[in-house]
């Protein structure tokens, strides 16, 4: 007799391997399903990730999101899994690279939690980092920098023996069958389970109940370069329209080169250079050489309209869409239609950039609403994150 497990993750990045984690330390008995040969073979993949919070002194749903995020990514690296050492506590420097974080440098108004975040002078920035700059910045005490891939095995390592690893199997078709999900992988094997996460975008755009979410494809790409005389000294992170981590055996990780609508899978010199470019406009001391070609990499996140990650319950979107064509055009239907929601299936997808901030918490988020379980402090992202807005985003554009 087939086995039914209690979840079925789709996708084995940091987004899958967040929710097998909180899944499986509840009891359940999880598979997660990756498509690629090898786990984290996307954006997870990228040598470093940076924990560094929003930085702003009015409140917004992006703020409220990932100051949440910062704070539960942050506890879980330095307080449940402080002794594996996971995170570089490196500090982080924030330049002003946008006109947001110019008008924000240049006011006096507070800024909102973390509230360890602190405005420099150039002089102090420059003692705090180790290398010169040249114009004010943020510092960020508690941020720093991860290893997306060593905190993915270590989360799912610790699910042993409730996890079962599968890769070189991608979901091709999922339906309910009574009250338990059926997926076919490519080559008709099946998986039954009771509850199914989609944690890949690729994954959910081939799936028909989750293909109408919508996400758009960004490239990035970053290098690996070497050490200069001058760039040895660096302490900390430094971000800009780019970042710097601080040298690991002689080798900085520079990034990171973000295109809409280019879907080239190969790395481009051209994107090398202008990374490059960058860094020496910000901080032009430094004196970086062109890498070898071979050092940079490239890899695709995935964004959605409002810039924040869809977290929670599938909407039925087909069904309320049915519904709502049966109001007259031009009414506002958020009031009219109710949400409705495929039983046991949820998404964790659209992470963008900030992913070490959503994902852990995305999968603490799906966990509880998949046990039923109160939301409790989470109950503020779980609704910025719900995918129910979405569906009624569309559904008022059709209208």
């Amino acid at each position: 007799m087939q086995r039914c497990f209690d979840v079925l993750v789709i996708g084995g990045g940091l987004a899958g391997a967040g929710c097998v984690f909180a899944l499986a330390r509840r009891g359940l008995s999880t598979v997660i399903c990756e498509a690629k040969s090898k786990l984290c073979d996307k954006a997870s993949g990228n040598r470093y990730g940076l924990l560094m919070p929003y930085i702003a002194t009015s409140s917004s749903m992006p703020h409220t999101l990932y100051s949440y995020g910062f704070q539960y990514s942050y506890d879980l690296l330095v307080t449940t899994l402080g002794t594996q050492q996971l995170f570089t506590t490196s500090g982080g420097i924030q330049l002003p690279s946008t006109p947001r974080l110019r008008k924000i440098l240049e006011s006096r108004e507070p800024i909102l939690a973390p509230a360890d975040i602190s405005r420099l002078t150039p002089s102090e920035g420059s003692e705090q980092c180790g290398i010169h700059l040249s114009t004010p910045a943020f510092f960020v005490p508690r941020g720093g920098y991860v290893s997306p891939r060593r905190l993915v095995d270590y989360l799912l390592g610790k699910t042993h023996p409730r996890a079962v690893i599968r890769t070189n199997d991608r979901v091709r078709a999922l339906w309910r069958s009574g009250p338990d999900w059926q997926a076919e992988l490519v080559g008709s094997a099946r998986i039954t389970a009771r509850n199914i996460v989609v944690c890949g975008a690729h994954e959910a755009a081939q799936l028909e109940c989750a293909s109408w979410l919508p996400v758009e494809p960004i490239r990035g790409q970053t290098t690996i370069i070497r050490e200069t005389s001058s760039s040895r000294a660096l302490r900390t992170v430094v971000c800009f329209d780019g970042y710097l981590t601080p040298n690991e055996s002689g080798e900085h990780l520079l990034g990171a080169h973000y295109r809409h609508h280019d879907l080239r899978e190969t790395a481009s010199i051209d994107d090398t250079h202008e990374i490059i470019r960058r860094c020496h406009q910000w901080l032009p001391n430094l004196g970086f050489s062109a890498p070898d070609p071979s050092a940079a990499r490239v890899c695709f996140r995935t964004s959605t309209v409002d810039r924040l990650p869809y977290i929670g319950p599938v909407p039925d979107f087909a069904q309320m869409q049915q519904e709502g064509a049966t109001y007259r055009s031009g009414t506002d239907l958020r009031h009219k239609v109710a949400l409705r929601s495929y039983p046991g299936l949820f998404v964790s997808v659209g992470h963008g950039s900030r992913g070490l901030l959503s994902c852990p918490m995305g999968g603490e988020i799906i966990a509880r609403q998949l046990t039923g379980e109160s939301l409790q402090d989470l109950t503020t992202p779980a609704e910025i994150c719900a995918p129910s807005r979405a569906a009624y985003r569309l559904l008022l554009a059709k209208s």
